[in-house]
């Protein structure tokens, strides 16, 4: 799970480097409090993704969200 807006860090930068290494395929969660550009959802995107809105996502909804990315077994 990340947020775009971290302190000491950029989630595009974060991104970015985790492209570049055997973590291309993670599974992410993208949990921030601005809407993103369709430009910036695809350089958010890692692996199945799923981009979520601060103040539009229920804890259920990011709970659930993250469910959907864990593997099952």
């Amino acid at each position: 799970m990340l947020d775009v807006g971290v302190p000491k860090a950029d989630g595009f930068d974060v991104i970015k480097a985790l492209r570049q290494g055997a973590a291309s395929g993670t599974p992410l969660v993208i949990y921030t409090s601005r809407d993103l550009l369709e430009e910036e959802r695809e350089r958010l995107t890692l692996g199945p993704t799923r981009h979520l809105i601060k103040s539009r996502t229920s804890e259920e909804g990011l709970l659930d969200a993250i469910k959907e990315l864990l593997p099952s077994g």
